[in-house]
């Protein structure tokens, strides 16, 4: 969108070759994340480790020309390279793991093996008594894509149960359908309960929620 902006892109980040090499090692990141998973089936936590390399070597080449490149600027570009490849194993959490996405994700009070589906309920759930709901998160994937996941269940805002990791693969027309199950002591009125799809490298990958009746 920047690139678009004239008045923006033109007169102020294509003459500072700092905001450049920020912009396009943004850019190159972006695009490598998200490639890697499609075209080569590499999953997320590898894809983002191979992109933030690649990333901080256009920035660097972009901020230190080669024909300008001496010993101390080489320190530089390398410790820029370590300092983002840091940054993104602590901040992966908050980097989405494209092009992983969950659709349809559907609560129930009862799993039916034979069409790997659960019974409709209602948004709201019955409150005051002690329930099990499962719930599917079909997860959509590239064909050949291996990825690690788990379900968080949470009750108003506080994580009661994490699933054990399952391995999802991709390709299937409505999703890899992730099914997990969590028995409530009780469901208070108002109570808000939600599950996140999330990635072994914590990324969400998407949410399902349920309102119990006030």
């Amino acid at each position: 969108m920047l690139s678009t902006i004239d008045v923006v892109y033109d007169r102020h980040l294509s003459v500072r070759r700092s905001l450049a090499a920020l912009f396009f090692g943004f850019n190159l990141f972006a695009l490598i994340n998200v490639m890697l998973p499609v075209l080569w089936s590499i999953g997320n936590n590898w894809a983002t480790r191979v992109s933030v390399v690649f990333a901080a070597l256009g920035f660097a080449t972009i901020l230190l020309p080669f024909s300008q490149v001496r010993y101390r600027q080489y320190a530089v570009a390398a410790a820029t390279a370590l300092l983002l490849l840091v940054l993104v194993e602590f901040g992966r959490p908050y980097i989405p793991p494209a092009p992983l996405r969950v659709v349809a994700a559907q609560f129930g009070g009862e799993y039916q093996t034979e069409t790997k589906s659960v019974d409709p309920v209602l948004r709201e759930a019955a409150p005051g008594q002690g329930r099990r709901l499962h719930v599917i998160t079909p997860i959509k994937a590239p064909l050949g894509l291996k990825e690690t996941v788990q379900h968080r269940w949470h009750k108003n805002g506080k994580l009661v149960w994490a699933s054990p990791f399952i391995q999802v693969t991709g390709g299937r027309q409505q999703g890899f359908r992730l099914w997990t199950n969590y028995q409530f002591d009780v469901l208070e009125p108002g109570t808000v309960v939600r599950v996140d799809a999330v990635t072994e490298g914590g990324q969400l990958i998407g949410r399902a929620w349920l309102h119990a009746a006030g």
